[in-house]
């Protein structure tokens, strides 16, 4: 597939067969994600891959809502960004590096849904981020922009409106 129609056609899927990811097609995932630019190629960024129900169910938790999704994918990563080595860009590489997954989980004709984290509250008192770290232990070094839930997609979203360049893009004189 050409990477327009690519990018074109992708979708967040919310649905899933429950038919499993093959290694194969996880390794091709994590592999293209592993290409991702990062600011001064430091390689910031780091992925935490969950296949436990259990661990696929605590995940659907992390926030109130927009996350309940996970208990039924196959597959969750999670993306995290080293704050210490690259305190001003972690989050923009963890951004980066998402997209690529997405991209590519799309191109192996499976599906994917971004989770956000930032900002997001667990309950009351606790954020998602906090709930995470504590949850599976994660050094408060790193940054967590996102969890990308992923399957076999069991829906077809409509087509989205494309938007027009003469709306949303700028040329200078």
């Amino acid at each position: 597939m050409k990477f327009n129609e690519l990018a074109k056609n992708r979708r967040s899927i919310r649905k899933f067969t429950g038919e499993k990811v093959s290694q194969e097609d996880l390794e091709t995932i994590l592999n293209s994600t592993l290409t991702a630019p990062s600011a001064r190629n430091r390689d910031t960024v780091h992925y935490y891959v969950f296949r436990d129900k259990n661990s696929l169910e605590k995940l659907a938790r992390m926030k109130k809502v927009g996350a309940d999704f996970l208990r039924e994918c196959d597959v969750a990563i999670m993306i995290l960004g080293d704050k210490e080595l690259a305190s001003a860009t972690y989050f923009q590489d963890e951004c980066i590096a998402a997209t690529i997954m997405q991209l590519q989980v799309h191109d192996l004709g499976l599906g994917s849904c971004w989770v956000n984290v930032v900002a997001g509250m667990y309950d009351d008192n606790t954020t998602t981020y906090e709930y995470l770290l504590k949850e599976f232990d994660i050094p408060e070094k790193f940054d967590i922009q996102c969890v990308i839930g992923i399957g076999h997609p069991a829906e077809e979203p409509a087509v989205r409106n494309h938007r027009e360049i003469k709306d949303f893009v700028r040329f200078d004189k």
